[in-house]
């Protein structure tokens, strides 16, 4: 798995402008991401993957990496079983106050992000749809569509979740 590593974080840190490392206000910048690779039917007990009512079987398994990109390293790297998805791991993630954590969708979890932000650290995700967003100010809900029509863009520290149980995103 070592090797594995190695080549991935090569072939990462020669894609990267170098800009990007250097003269930046966050200490690390953490890259969190998953992939599904196909396994022999033999591991299936280990690596279940998916029944669909077909008569065979999928063996699959997630590969869960954690890269720091201004290191140029892993911080941690797995291979779960499928089962275990992003959402699943999105808490495993080592914030440090001054961290900026970059993930996809599926790591969309309000209760870590507040988590992340709670230790000093930044998060940048993809909206995940039907996330209701209010108004900090107001407490109104934002109608993100129509914002985003109107502005073009949208920069700003809003609320997400419920009124009942909301995040300062």
């Amino acid at each position: 798995m070592a090797f594995f590593q190695a080549v991935l974080a090569l072939v990462i840190g020669t894609k990267l402008p170098a800009a990007l490392l250097v003269g930046q206000r966050f200490k690390r910048i953490l890259l969190q991401d998953s992939t599904v690779i196909q396994l022999p039917a033999k591991l299936f007990e280990c690596f279940s993957g998916v029944k669909n009512g077909t008569p065979t079987a999928a063996c699959n398994a997630r590969i869960q990496g954690i890269y720091e990109l201004r290191a140029g390293r892993f911080l941690q790297f797995s291979i779960d079983p499928y089962s275990r998805n992003d959402l699943a791991a999105a808490p495993d993630i080592p914030v440090q106050p001054g961290d900026l954590v970059l993930r996809d969708r599926g790591y969309f979890l309000l209760s870590t992000i507040a988590a992340h932000k709670a230790v000093g650290a930044d998060t940048i995700s993809r909206y995940k749809h039907k996330t209701t967003l209010y108004d900090l100010r107001t407490g109104n809900p934002i109608a993100l569509l129509t914002l985003l029509r109107t502005c073009g863009k949208v920069d700003r520290i809003v609320l997400a979740g419920s009124l009942n149980s909301y995040a300062c995103v």
